[in-house]
């Protein structure tokens, strides 16, 4: 019986000879060349399942096809990606710049503004002698009341362009001077008792449909001269107030429109009928008003009918 230490050295020797090629023990080696092989290579349809096979039943060089075409997939995928990302990033940018530039054209615009309305005042110190800032106080001073003079010569020019263009309708549509003068007096009269109410924002809304309404004129004579409706209006809200007086101009138109259809009359004791323009389409006409009160600061008559009733005033 061999020692363990002998069948190592045996064994090491055995395998240093099969490196170089010789049996290290020829029987031994016969006998593992005549036992059959258990590793059997494998056949064309399962070497075809390894790594350099085909792919079901596929040629592998198809498989690396479909492989390199999977990776382009991907790559394009990850380009739009990438670049879609890179476009909403441009995007909120460009709105951010917008907004940006917005505020600084809102800024400078305000600040020219500034600076055009406030001159920087001019002191004695800032002139060499006496007489030369006295000259040029002088000089201000008459700017100053040029100025001021101009702004009276256009709101006088204003008001007359107002009065002829008023006293044209009142021509229009009340055709003897009789008439006419019970047209002003009446008017005259209900502004005088209501001037409080006419400077509230729903007396200024009564007189812009009046002023603006074909039929106006036709419509303040008629109220002017009706004490309860007067009272009533004052309690009216300016929806009310257009509604009302939008009810009434229809009306009167209505009854225009049937008088100038029927036949004229011939008795010589027939009253006459007077007709009434048909309504302007082109919003609120620019006409001169009829004993208008000065409007408050803080409400626009036709800024509300515009913004309220944009389907009839929308010029």
């Amino acid at each position: 019986m061999a020692l363990p230490s002998q069948e190592l050295l045996e064994k090491y020797r055995a395998e240093e000879k099969a490196d170089k090629g010789t049996p290290a023990n020829p029987e031994q080696t016969n006998a593992e060349t005549t036992e059959p092989k258990t590793d059997t290579q494998p056949t064309g349809s399962e070497a075809g399942n390894g790594d350099g096979g085909a792919h079901n039943g596929e040629p592998s060089g198809q498989g690396a096809e479909n492989g390199a075409e999977d990776a382009a997939t991907k790559g394009d995928d990850r380009w739009h990606h990438t670049q879609a990302q890179f476009e909403k990033r441009l995007n909120r940018q460009e709105r951010s710049h917008r907004k940006q530039v917005s505020a600084l054209e809102a800024e400078i615009a305000e600040l020219k503004k500034q600076l055009a309305s406030s001159k920087p005042e001019l002191k004695r110190e800032d002139f060499p002698t006496n007489e030369a800032y006295e000259s040029f106080k002088n000089e201000e001073l008459k700017k100053q009341i040029l100025a001021e003079n101009e702004k009276k010569q256009a709101e006088l020019a204003e008001a007359q362009r107002q009065k002829e263009e008023a006293d044209k309708k009142v021509e229009s549509t009340f055709k003897t001077p009789e008439a006419q003068k019970e047209f002003r007096e009446t008017v005259n009269d209900f502004i005088e008792d209501n001037s409080e109410w006419l400077e509230s924002e729903e007396g200024q809304l009564y007189q812009e449909i009046i002023d603006q309404s074909p039929v106006g004129l036709v419509m303040a004579m008629a109220i002017a001269k009706n004490d309860d409706v007067i009272a009533q209006m004052k309690h009216w809200s300016k929806d009310m107030i257009f509604l009302k007086l939008s009810q009434f101009e229809t009306s009167l138109l209505s009854q225009a429109k049937k008088q100038t259809t029927q036949p004229q009359q011939t008795e010589p004791n027939a009253p006459k009928k007077t007709t009434s323009p048909q309504p302007s389409t082109s919003g609120i006409p620019s006409t001169g008003s009829v004993g208008k009160t000065q409007a408050p600061q803080t409400f626009n008559a036709k800024d509300w009918l515009r913004k309220n009733r944009p389907e009839r005033y929308s010029h």
